[in-house]
C-alpha cells in the first residue's frame, strides 16, 4: 500500500508542478497585452480596432481558463487516488480491528481506527510540500 502511494505521489508530483508552471506561463499574455492594450488605447480609438482588442483578451483567457481546468483536473486526479488508498487502508484495518477486538483494548482500536480516518486527509496534503 504504501509503494503505490509513494508511486502515485510521485508520478504526480511531477505533472502538478508542470501544471503550475503552466498556469504561470499563460498569464505572462494576459498581462502583456493589458499593458500594450493601455498604452495603445489613443490609437486603438482612432482606427476603431477596438473589437480585436477585446477578441484577442477574450482568446487568451480562454487559453488561461484551459490551464486552469486542467491543473484543478490533475489535483482531484491525485486526490482521487490519494483518497482511495486511504480508503482501502481504512478498510482493510476496520476488518483487523473486528477480528482482535476481543483481544486488543477497545480505546485502543477506536484511536487506531481514528488516525486511519485521517490519513485520507495526509495523503491528499502529500502534494503541496
Amino acid at each position: 500500500m504504501m509503494a503505490y502511494t509513494y508511486w502515485v505521489c510521485t508520478s504526480t508530483r511531477g505533472s502538478y508542478k508542470e501544471m503550475h508552471r503552466i498556469l504561470k506561463v499563460s498569464y505572462t499574455p494576459i498581462h502583456s497585452h493589458y499593458t500594450e492594450t493601455m498604452n495603445g488605447n489613443s490609437t486603438i480609438r482612432a482606427f476603431r480596432s477596438d473589437k480585436y482588442a477585446i477578441d484577442k483578451n477574450l482568446e487568451l483567457y480562454n487559453e488561461r481558463n484551459l490551464a486552469m481546468d486542467m491543473s484543478v483536473s490533475c489535483l482531484i486526479w491525485y486526490s482521487i487516488q490519494m483518497r482511495l488508498s486511504a480508503s482501502i487502508l481504512m478498510f482493510v484495518a476496520g476488518v483487523l480491528c473486528v477480528m482482535n477486538r476481543s483481544t486488543v483494548d477497545p480505546v485502543t482500536i477506536a484511536m487506531a481506527f481514528q488516525y486511519i480516518m485521517d490519513l485520507g486527509e495526509v495523503y491528499c496534503c502529500l502534494v503541496h510540500c
